[in-house]
């Protein structure tokens, strides 16, 4: 009637159209094809990824297919007669071609502005949008849509209207962001898991499928060259992304180690198809910029250990000034982490290792310099000693074994103890030393002075060859009675257990009796005893001693120089004559050119003088 079609006119039961098709759980299946074919950006401190990727959604929805092909059995039956075959022919076209002109491949908007209209036409209830299984995040934002992170508005058609085949496209001419969740306990040596994922509700059921499924539905097929803006050519790793891709993200510092899709089945309320990345970050670069520099300034301060303990401030300066750069470090190593962490990471691992070590030549500095001034400076050259070889090896040892189980990502408190039970044992093991050496002190300083007194070139030496303090301890370990006094005796004796012998008996003798003699020179009392004093006073006179061809060779030495010193004092005494002798006569000169001049006033004043003149002339005869 009036032109239309019975069906046209006919109506169906109310549908509700913002629930799926199945309200079953996982009751509508979903088709999934991801490719990832660039990058744009790799935002590690916000944990977002921004890539160009060819996305498809597909799945069945025949509600609308069934509403339009109703009306065609509805208006069949109540025509009279029913329907041919050929009106029924008729009217699936019909109901084809309104279910493809309502719901045709546009962007999102259009999409459900239009099918809210169609399905009003249908008697669905449209109480909202009809129901899809597009994740939220994947349509525009909006203020509908806050949680929209692609800026590309998909296409949304209806492929098969018989089969109620739909799908939805998005093209890589704009970027979609996705969210990861990266940790950083071991960074650098972090391997990162990169999710990037579609989630999906309780109601649907996706499934990856590859591009080749897509491209032979529909007897068109489609190389990705022909639908991408920006693929090259498939990945060495996996045919899921580009080169291009995996080329950028290299270009960010990670190495590609791996790419595959994976469904997550998140929860109860829906599950997720993923393409996971694997990445494992270079370190090179980092060891080039921060490690190697760090590294040397950790062994700078070790260099101290090798300048005299008697220059205090460059010892200073080596130790000191580096632990205060240490603190520079410390800030540069925390700003390369791209995430603040409250866990326990490698680097503070590291950190604390490299301030343990740099800390602890400060006080090697500073105890080296305390055992000088209280202990002795042989002890003082033993902790140098040992800190020349100790210290580098500690913390080279340090070094590899951090970069070891960082490598494997061995848990960071496992590694944390490691370190702390090296360094306590180090510490330990340098104090024990340290201790033993000031208890066997004593015997060091006997040993080291039976050796110098042994040496011939010792015979010679004015100089006391040791500090101080070091002569206070020989005095003690030689005084084994605890009186305050020593007698040649007891330091015969004191050598003689500590090993002193001489090659020569003649040495030895000449040893002894040179000790016994300055004993009886400079000691006191009947036993001819030194006290503490004497013995530091008169320390190099003591142990000096000579044979008796050196004997006669410094006595005709000592007759030379006094015969010289002799000579030299006369010498002085003529020349104190002689300036005495000058003195005089021009004294005498000046006084007899004043008389001259008054001769002609006073005669006889002038005739004294004269006479006096002449007598002190020859006075001065007789005393010259």
């Amino acid at each position: 009637a009036n032109g239309k079609l019975p069906w046209e006119s006919a109506t169906t039961s109310p549908t509700e159209m913002r629930w799926p098709p199945s309200q079953e759980a996982g009751g509508n299946p979903v088709n999934v094809t991801m490719y990832l074919t660039d990058l744009k950006n790799f935002d590690e401190s916000h944990e977002t990824i921004a890539v160009y990727a060819l996305i498809n959604i597909e799945w069945e929805d025949l509600r609308w297919w069934d509403a339009s092909y109703q009306r065609v059995e509805k208006a069949c039956k109540n025509r009279t007669g029913g329907c041919s075959e050929y009106d029924y022919e008729k009217g699936e076209e019909w109901a084809a071609e309104a279910v493809l002109s309502a719901v045709f491949g546009q962007t999102a908007a259009s999409f459900f502005e239009s099918t809210n209209g169609f399905g009003s036409s249908l008697s669905f209830v449209m109480a909202g949008n009809v129901w899809t299984p597009i994740p939220q995040h994947l349509l525009l934002k909006t203020t509908d849509n806050p949680l929209g992170k692609t800026e590309f508005d998909p296409l949304i058609r209806i492929v098969d209207a018989k089969n109620g085949i739909m799908e939805a496209t998005w093209v890589d001419r704009a970027e979609t962001e996705f969210d990861v969740t990266l940790e950083y306990e071991y960074f650098p040596f972090d391997n990162q898991l990169l999710d990037l994922c579609l989630p999906f509700d309780y109601f649907a059921d996706p499934t990856f499928r590859t591009w080749k499924g897509v491209d032979t539905r529909a007897g068109t097929p489609l190389e990705l060259e022909n639908v991408s803006v920006r693929w090259n050519f498939a990945s060495r790793l996996s045919e899921l992304a580009s080169q291009r891709f995996v080329t950028e993200l290299e270009r960010k510092g990670f190495e590609v180690t791996s790419i595959q899709s994976i469904k997550h089945d998140d929860s109860a309320i829906g599950s997720s198809i993923c393409l996971e990345i694997t990445v494992v970050r270079r370190i090179t670069i980092l060891i080039l910029r921060f490690f190697f520099p760090l590294f040397s300034l950790l062994f700078i301060p070790f260099a101290g250990f090798f300048i005299p303990i008697e220059q205090v401030m460059p010892r200073v300066a080596t130790g000191f000034i580096s632990f205060l750069s240490l603190q520079v470090f410390r800030t540069m190593a925390y700003s390369l982490i791209p995430k603040q962490s409250s866990s326990l990471l490698w680097m503070d691992v590291t950190m604390f290792s490299v301030t343990v070590i740099m800390f602890a030549s400060v006080l090697e500095n500073v105890l080296a310099q305390a055992m000088r001034a209280n202990i002795s400076s042989i002890s003082a050259r033993f902790v140098d000693n040992l800190s020349r070889v100790t210290f580098p090896m500690i913390g080279l040892c340090l070094l590899v074994v951090l970069f070891i189980m960082g490598a494997m990502n061995v848990d960071n408190t496992f590694t944390m103890v490691v370190r702390l039970s090296i360094l306590t044992f180090w510490l330990v093991s340098f104090a024990v030393a340290v201790i033993l050496c000031i208890r066997r002190l004593p015997a060091t300083l006997m040993k080291t002075l039976v050796r110098r007194i042994s040496s011939t070139d010792f015979r010679y030496m004015n100089s006391i060859p040791l500090d101080p303090m070091e002569l206070k301890i020989v005095f003690k370990t030689i005084d084994t009675d605890r009186s305050g006094n020593i007698t040649a005796d007891e330091v015969l004796k004191s050598f003689a257990f500590h090993g002193l012998s001489f090659a020569k008996e003649e040495d030895e003798a000449n040893f002894k009796s040179r000790l016994r003699s300055m004993f009886e020179l400079h000691g006191t009392g009947t036993n001819n005893r030194l006290d503490l004093n004497a013995f530091c006073h008169h320390f190099g006179a003591i142990f000096r001693f000579y044979s008796l061809e050196e004997e006669e060779e410094m006595e005709l030495i000592e007759e030379e120089k006094a015969a010289i010193r002799q000579t030299l004092r006369m010498r002085q005494s003529l020349r104190v004559r002689e300036s005495v002798r000058e003195s005089r006569v021009s004294h005498d000169v000046s006084h007899a050119s004043s008389h001259d001049s008054h001769e002609s006033q006073v005669g006889r004043v002038s005739r004294q003088d004269s006479r006096k003149s002449e007598a002190l002339s020859s006075t001065g005869g007789v005393l010259l």
